[in-house]
């Protein structure tokens, strides 16, 4: 999020439904009705658009976006597949996976991020708004 702008991570993510009917077409054998695959037209098209006009372009941020699309589309059709036959509702089953990624990805935070950082970062929000933060 740091290397590209906002407005351009939220370009990428837009295609997402591509990325979701090319992933589950390749990696699951789905196939979909031309009408599905006609509606991605509008939405690649205004992607691409939206994308070349974009004037803070940085491939490293591209790219962690498109790692984001992915990651999003995997969870999707994974969970669509651990639906199946369950009697778990897909609003239950949605926050056993956020709770479950929650527990795994702590540590790696605490791993990276560290708490020096932390320390580092509630220093500067006290040098800068002083100890009346609160208000």
């Amino acid at each position: 999020m740091s290397k590209v702008a906002v407005s351009f991570t939220h370009i990428i993510k837009s295609g997402e439904p591509a990325f979701s009917v090319l992933v589950s077409s390749l990696l699951l054998g789905e196939s979909f009705p031309p009408a599905v695959y006609l509606s991605l037209v509008p939405i690649i098209g205004g992607c691409a658009l939206a994308a070349v006009t974009e004037l803070n372009f940085n491939m490293t941020g591209f790219m962690g976006a498109m790692i984001s699309n992915l990651a999003f589309v995997f969870r999707n059709i994974f969970s669509k597949k651990g639906m199946k036959g369950n009697s778990v509702s897909g609003m239950n089953y949605y926050a056993c996976l956020s709770m479950l990624s929650l527990v795994i990805l702590t540590p790696f935070a605490i791993a990276v991020e560290g708490p020096q950082m932390w320390a580092a970062g509630w220093e500067k929000a006290l040098s800068q708004i002083g100890p009346q933060f609160i208000w």
